[in-house]
């Protein structure tokens, strides 16, 4: 093949990759105006697609902040990119086979492997030598992922023990996705808004299917 074809070849590659992006992120747009309009039926759309179906960890669904982690995870998979994910977890992979020890927020959850490290440490005893791979794993495992989010959920109970349900959304919710320091702009209070706001409702759908 000459240089030219694989120069055709790597274009075609290339703006297919770019129409499937633009197609996800408009899926992931219409889904969030959808919310906007309907809580509702924005809501079940949302879990439909990025949401934990009801026969995935099992194990987990006994626990009480089950329906918290699993919103949590639910808004991560919508807020982020099926291409950054893919980018995330390849980078993560690679980093923890060389012993590079990169730790930036990986897997659905969006958890950083020194978070997951500490929360193991505290809350399961697990060894304080556990290797990155292992950390790895469990936060590309929709499950293990979930776990850990239960831990860290477990964690921020155990320090404000008396909060209502609507406070303790608001705080986790706010510890999870960075915000907690003082926001500088409008623009950022209503990203928070939003996160909270999904984070929510979508407890609130897990929460009741729970119960049904």
């Amino acid at each position: 093949m000459s240089y030219r074809h694989w120069l055709a070849c790597i274009a075609v590659c290339l703006a297919a990759l770019l129409a499937i992006h633009l197609y996800d992120l408009g899926e992931r747009q219409a889904l969030l105006r959808q919310f906007a309009l309907d809580r509702g039926k924005g809501t079940d759309r949302i879990v439909e697609r990025y949401g934990l179906p009801p026969e995935e960890c099992i194990g987990e669904q006994h626990r009480k902040f089950y329906p918290l982690a699993a919103a949590l995870l639910t808004v991560e998979q919508l807020a982020t990119p099926r291409f950054e994910s893919a980018a995330r977890a390849g980078l993560a992979q690679a980093a923890a086979a060389t012993g590079i020890g990169a730790d930036f927020s990986i897997g659905p959850g969006r958890i950083k492997p020194s978070t997951a490290r500490r929360l193991m440490q505290d809350h399961e005893g697990a060894d304080v030598r556990t290797g990155d791979g292992v950390l790895t794993r469990r936060l590309l495992d929709p499950c293990g992922s979930l776990q850990v989010a239960i831990l860290l959920l477990e964690d921020i109970s155990g320090r404000f023990p008396e909060e209502t349900d609507l406070v303790f959304v608001r705080r986790a919710a706010s510890l999870y996705n960075g915000q907690s320091a003082p926001r500088t702009s409008l623009r950022a209070d209503i990203a928070a808004q939003i996160y909270f706001d999904l984070v929510y409702n979508i407890f609130q759908h897990y929460r009741f299917a729970r119960r049904a």
